[in-house]
């Protein structure tokens, strides 16, 4: 059901005051706002925009016709950031029978539903606990997804005092909006029985208390009473009549009838079993006994991991939030020797680096000292990485400092953690695996993202995560980060008794959760949000805890502390998934696409270059290796990856010198990365006097027909057309198969599902004020650029078209003269920069029906339908090298690569549907180049001049292996450079990398299986012929001794032979024989 939010002015409303008619029930209407029907068009509909404006107002006593249809809460900043109290006077002239009060609600906030006091007379009060599911769409100012509710109270007449009461409703929490149905109040002539209703909240009894006379556990009782008198005295006895516990309620209210509810805390001796008990409750005008289920408590080991969460900027400059992070670890250390029950956790290598390069010895021997006694723990992350936008190397290399730390110093990496970036890429369980590192904790973000349900659905208990090669990590994914803030630790010990019973119940009692939690530990990630610096409160509040509690036990420890302890237990339930978690957090890469691309391509060369480097130097051609170099390329590279973009406020204050500031930064990690690269090849080209092409070009592409807008080859048959510029047919030759699912009749589209081949679709939208989550793209207008002309080039052809938005966007083809290949290449030239919301795609609408679709990211690839996670992304995905389409029935197929653009789109432009499940039917690809949909962080706008390109290859039965080969952007010639120092041959395994190793002991050769074969490989490394290969070892992917040493490894000559299983990374390290020079100098020089 959907209801229109928006009007001006006021509605009419029906009101009834006093209406002798009585209703069909026997009750007669007294007053009336609105009536409960589950719509709003009877209420006093307020714009969102206005609450503002109506504040003054608002505060006043209402008439019933000024009821506003919302109520705001402290959330709400639009509102006032502020609680409101409602009110309207109630003719109550009668002082016999009953008043009911019913209150109908259509929903609240979704994640944030607000308590609303509700009184009437000297002595009602009820609490309404608004039930939360609602949505309320910024853009369209439209109720969607209503969860309605309707709260009835009953008030005796003769307790009322004066002739007029006042009904009043008050938010008294920090909660958000409701949006109310109506509001009725009857009256019937007949008596009302007098009644206790009896709530039993299980959240304190989780709690076992250190008592003198010995563990008790307390709870809660909340009695919602009706027409009762106090004082009340309640009894808890067993079945044969002893007492567990007494207490006596409302002395203070004097003796007098109450409505509404008390609360009662009491306690018994702490019990691990469930009791059946009975509650006993008297007054003098009231007495019954009601069943009452103990439940047992459970011997609860709660971990902390304090951290705090890194954000690279976006709180404060860049250099402000690696200070403070920075400062946190100082203040780490010296609690560590001051609290027992201390520890911290580095939630990013990165701050562990900068605090490293400024300490002195003694507080870096501290350090090593608290890492290994595990008063710090270091986790295997360098940042905070959106790991879809990294190709494999770069994951490795993420690793990499921790890894070259731990090695140094002789410590421990087990463990790694990603907070915030709420999903990732599929290659992880098998890079973190293969690396050492064993467990993995995920502190997902919930904003525009829906994986942190896969925890939830499973009661956030671990699970061991397959990466494609069935290489495991124990895997725990969270609501959210900061959890120690979230449960009140971080406060004081009053907080979080207030606020972990309920998350324990969240925990045990998750009635959404497919199974219940098995564990008696349990985990929370992180202590801190964004950039906020440890102080004394989290290990204070700990040590006064544990010492009132014995249950549940906190343990501030470390990742690797807490998944040691479960190992054991895990090994035995834990379930065993599979997948990819795909892309939420990615899209946002397209909110800086030139940007984006340059990074992209900056890290393709860098695979390259250090391959290069690292074959010059093993030939003795470049004497000093140029390490440093290629470090800070990848660190730059690895920054821009990070998942922090801006400043929280980038979208609503696009012009603010911080927002300018910060993503000054993000680019020029993009930028230093390039120009390193740069420096990187003038080493490479002086080494190789390389003087070709390193890319593919066009100089072996076929000439347009002199009399036609189409090409020929002796591949393929390719043609435009004349009336909307766009690609209409693509046919092979030999047997005129046609790979064009369409071309529309005309040059614009209603939908992207008609769109032709080439054609670019530009999405707008009005911004929502102020922006926020909600802010999404369905319901987006649709517009195409407008042919201008088409132009026949010697190689190629160009179709113009002119844009509002856009500027002058150009399609230009080109065919392979001896490939069934094309390429396409998309510019906008002059692309104005627009706040509004929009979105940018090229369409690929190949003709397939029921293909199989296969990708490749961050090293793995993907099936799609198969190899998804639940609760993964699926409205868009994150792409690193190709996409593979394939007929199984008839083995045709095609590779598409779209290497300066990572976000593609399958089936349908499919962005904010949240799609729960996506049937593979056709063969529709939509790159999906840019938007500026989200509300904080990423960039608000973007113009200038862009170019995309797309590498489009037709084949029969193409293997991944040769998928990824044709994908590759390198020339021939460069290839064949490459081949010279390694020479990889098998087209089902792919070489990551070839390095000079870490500590400078030999290189490293990392290889990946990439068509699911098992069996024996050989590969060759010319560089090294001079002086032969002495040995070759297998190491984890950190270039560390293996856990499982591989025996079936060897070299001969320059051939090294080794053992790969399906999907398998492995990391070589390969020693060169001596040099006959060396063995020289050794002679000269000895003694």
């Amino acid at each position: 059901m959907t209801i229109a939010l928006m009007r001006f002015g006021f509605c009419s409303l029906l009101l009834l005051i006093a209406v002798e008619r009585a209703c069909a029930d026997g009750w007669t209407p007294i007053l009336r706002v609105g009536s409960i029907d589950q719509s709003i068009d009877d209420l006093n509909v307020i714009p969102l925009s206005g609450f503002d404006v109506a504040f003054d107002h608002l505060e006043q006593p209402l008439r019933p016709e000024q009821w506003p249809h919302l109520h705001p809460g402290v959330r709400d900043v639009w509102a006032g950031s502020r609680g409101y109290l409602l009110r309207t006077p109630v003719a109550t002239p009668r002082r016999y029978g009953v008043y009911r009060i019913r209150i109908g609600v259509l929903g609240a906030h979704p994640y944030q539903p607000p308590r609303l006091r509700v009184t009437f007379g000297p002595s009602a009060s009820w609490i309404l606990k608004a039930p939360s599911g609602a949505d309320i769409s910024r853009q369209t100012e439209r109720l969607e997804y209503l969860s309605p509710a309707v709260a009835e109270y009953l008030i005796a007449g003769q307790d009322l005092i004066d002739e007029s009461t006042m009904l009043a409703i008050e938010s008294i929490d920090d909660g958000s909006w409701i949006v109310y149905d109506g509001i009725e109040i009857d009256w019937i002539d007949a008596p009302l029985a007098s009644e206790v209703g009896v709530d039993f909240h299980k959240e304190p009894a989780r709690l076992v208390h250190r008592t003198p006379d010995g563990p008790r556990q307390q709870f809660r009782l909340t009695l919602d009473l009706r027409r009762v008198s106090t004082p009340l005295n309640l009894k808890i006895v067993d079945a044969a009549g002893g007492v567990w516990s007494e207490a006596t309620l409302g002395l203070d209210a004097g003796h007098k009838r109450f409505y509404g509810p008390l609360t009662a805390d009491l306690s018994i001796p702490a019990h691990e079993k469930a009791q059946d008990l009975k509650l006993e409750i008297r007054s003098d005008n009231f007495q019954k006994s009601y069943d009452l289920h103990w439940p047992g408590y459970r011997p609860i080991e709660l971990y902390v991991v304090p951290q705090a969460h890194f954000d690279n900027g976006y709180t404060h400059t860049a250099d402000q939030a690696v200070a403070r992070n920075v400062d946190s670890l100082s203040r780490a250390l010296a609690f560590g020797e001051k609290y027992e029950n201390f520890s911290w956790t580095n939630e990013s290598s990165y701050i562990l680096q900068r605090w490293w390069q400024n300490a002195n010895p003694a507080d870096r021997d501290r350090l090593v000292d608290q890492v290994r006694s595990g008063r710090v723990g270091l986790d295997a992350g360098w940042v905070n990485l959106l790991t879809g936008l990294p190709n494999d190397e770069g994951l490795h290399r993420w690793l990499y400092w921790s890894g070259n730390f731990a090695r140094e110093h002789r410590l421990d990496l087990k463990t790694a953690s990603l907070t915030d970036s709420p999903s990732h890429v599929w290659s992880l369980p098998t890079i973190l695996a293969g690396s050492g590192i064993e467990f993995l904790s995920i502190g997902s973000n919930s904003d525009r993202s829906d994986f942190w349900k896969f925890g939830a659905d499973r009661a956030y208990q671990p699970v061991w995560w397959e990466g494609p090669d069935g290489a495991r990590v124990l895997t725990m994914v969270h609501k959210h980060y900061a959890e120690a803030t979230t449960v009140g630790l971080t406060m004081s010990l009053e907080a979080a008794e207030q606020r972990l019973p309920g998350y324990l119940t969240y925990i045990f009692d998750n009635p959404d959760a497919k199974e219940p939690y098995p564990y008696n530990v349990i985990h929370l990630h992180g202590a801190y949000f964004d950039n906020v610096q440890l102080d004394e409160n989290l290990p204070a509040v700990v040590e006064q805890w544990n010492a009132k509690y014995e249950w549940p036990r906190l343990i501030l420890g470390t990742n690797a502390d807490f998944f040691e302890r479960l190992r054991t237990e895990a090994a035995q339930h834990a379930p065993v998934v599979r997948g990819d978690q795909g892309a939420y957090w990615e899209d946002g890469a397209g909110s800086s696409a030139a940007e984006t691309k340059l990074n992209r391509d900056s890290v393709r060369r860098l695979v390259l270059l250090e391959a290069l480097l690292a074959g010059l130097h093993a030939q003795g051609k470049i004497r000093d290796y140029p390490k440093k170099l290629i470090d800070e390329a990848w660190e730059n590279a690895l920054l821009y990856d990070e998942h922090t973009w801006g400043a929280h406020h980038s979208v609503s204050l696009p012009d603010d010198p911080q927002t300018l500031t910060l993503f000054a930064v993000k680019a020029g990690y993009a930028m230093k990365s390039r120009l390193l690269c740069d420096q990187l090849q003038k080493i490479v080209d002086e080494g190789l006097a390389f003087t070709e092409s390193w890319e593919r070009d066009r100089r072996n592409s076929v000439a347009p027909e002199s009399d036609a807008l189409s090409f020929r080859s002796g591949y393929l048959a390719v043609d435009m057309d004349q009336t909307t510029g766009l690609i209409r047919s693509i046919r092979r030759t030999d047997d005129g198969r046609e790979f064009v699912e369409r071309s529309p009749a005309g040059g614009s589209v209603d939908a992207a599902n008609s769109s032709g081949f080439g054609q670019v679709l530009y999405y707008a939208k009005q911004r929502g004020y102020p922006p926020s989550g909600s802010d999404v793209a369905t319901g987006s207008t649709l517009s195409t650029p407008k042919l201008i002309d088409i132009q026949r080039k010697v190689r190629s052809i160009v179709s113009r078209y002119e844009h509002e938005i856009l500027g002058i966007v150009e399609l230009e083809v080109c065919v392979a003269a001896d490939s069934p290949d094309i390429q396409c290449v998309l510019r906008m030239k002059g692309k104005r920069p627009v706040r509004e919301m929009e979105g940018v795609y090229v369409s690929f609408p190949f003709a397939f029906k029921q293909p199989q679709i296969d990708y490749e990211v961050g090293g793995a690839t993907v099936q799609a339908g198969r190899d998804w996670m639940p609760r993964a992304c699926l409205d868009w995905f994150s792409v690193q090298d190709f996409v593979r389409l394939q007929d199984l029935k008839t083995g045709d197929d095609v590779v598409w690569s779209s290497p300066d653009a990572p976000l593609v789109s399958f089936q349908d432009v499919n962005t904010h549907k949240k799609l729960e499940s996506l049937p593979i039917e056709n063969g529709r690809i939509y790159s999906y180049v840019m938007n500026n949909y989200w509300h904080t962080n990423y960039q608000a706008q973007q113009g200038g001049d862009f170019e995309f390109r797309y590498f489009i290859s037709f084949g029969r039965k193409t293997s991944l292996g040769q998928a990824s080969l044709r994908a590759t952007r390198w020339s021939p010639a460069i290839c064949n450079a490459l081949r010279a120092f390694v020479d990889i041959g098998s087209e089902n395994i792919r070489m990551s990398s070839f390095k000079r190793a870490e500590d400078g002991d030999g290189y490293i050769v990392r290889i990946r299986e990439v068509d699911g074969e098992h069996g024996d490989v050989k590969f060759s490394v010319p560089a090294l012929a001079e002086v032969g290969i002495a040995s070759v070892e297998v190491v984890s992917g950190i270039e560390s001794p293996h856990m499982h040493p591989h025996g079936q490894t060897s070299a001969k000559g320059t051939e090294v032979s080794t053992h790969l299983h399906p999907f398998e990374v492995q990391t070589l390290r390969i020693r060169p024989g001596k040099r006959e020079s060396d063995s020289n100098k050794k002679q000269a020089t000895a003694p």
